[in-house]
């Protein structure tokens, strides 16, 4: 009987051993990747919407002052083969059933947040094995997560404060550790790439709160609506007919302190 519990015991702790060492071995390949620093935070997961077809998320954290210029050839995902996605267009939900705002393009502006989703078609790309975006003149990698550590991650991000001047404070509270790589991009050799765009100081945009990160829409002037609510996770109805006439309502899911700014494009 003392032979069997033994043996029970030690092929118990061998298994957790190879647990541990399975979590602590990194993945090649993943439905969720992620890049994590203290000027920016970036999230991709492959999901599948209901009618089947494998839709790309990503949402980009800004906590340093600049916009940048992004398009879909800047986005780079590639599956175990190499073969990499042909990102076509950026989708943003505007609140309104089955009418997302389609660009070519994104503004990225710094000290904000914005989330997207990525068309193109993804058929085989479910889990992707790399990640990487290319803004400015940094090459961002994102590191493939578990997905369900990618979920407990995304919680700790909802609960930093952006208001703090001292958001580095709130990673350490939050046990939030860096992710990915970042590195300066590769130039083309026959000049300057369109890619990325110049940084400029950006006065405006500020998408504070962490609740709904896919909250900025951009136009083509500058409007900034503040409203304060006591709920956790609130929907806050903006109504900018103020904004170059347009009478078209978006969700935003803010903290209580939350301040949207929304910047409007050319068209």
């Amino acid at each position: 009987m003392k032979t069997i519990f033994f043996t029970s015991v030690v092929i118990m702790s061998q298994l957790v051993l190879m647990a541990q060492s399975d979590q602590k071995k990194p993945m090649d390949q993943s439905r969720c990747h992620c890049f994590v620093d203290y000027e920016n935070i970036w999230t991709f997961e492959m999901v599948q919407s209901q009618d089947g077809k494998r839709v790309p998320i990503l949402n980009i954290i800004t906590f340093t002052p600049g916009q940048w210029e992004l398009r879909p050839n800047q986005v780079h995902i590639a599956n175990k083969k190499n073969k990499e996605a042909r990102v076509e267009k950026f989708s943003m939900d505007t609140g309104i059933a089955d009418e997302p705002y389609i660009s070519p393009t994104l503004k990225v502006l710094g000290n904000g947040f914005i989330g997207v989703d990525l068309i193109g078609n993804y058929d085989d790309f479910g889990e992707p094995s790399k990640v990487s975006i290319d803004l400015g003149e940094q090459r961002f990698e994102l590191q493939p997560m578990d997905c369900l550590e990618f979920e407990m991650l995304a919680e700790q991000i909802n609960k930093i404060n952006f208001d703090s001047p001292k958001v580095k404070e709130d990673f350490d509270v939050l046990k939030i550790e860096p992710r990915g790589t970042k590195a300066c991009k590769r130039r083309a050799s026959r000049g300057k790439g369109r890619g990325g765009g110049k940084k400029a100081g950006a006065k405006g945009q500020r998408g504070k709160g962490a609740k709904g990160i896919s909250a900025a829409v951009e136009w083509r002037a500058f409007c900034a609506v503040s409203k304060p609510r006591a709920s956790k996770a609130q929907q806050l109805r903006l109504t900018f007919s103020e904004c170059g006439g347009l009478d078209l309502h978006f969700i935003h899911m803010l903290g209580p302190k939350a301040a949207a700014g929304v910047a409007l494009p050319s068209r």
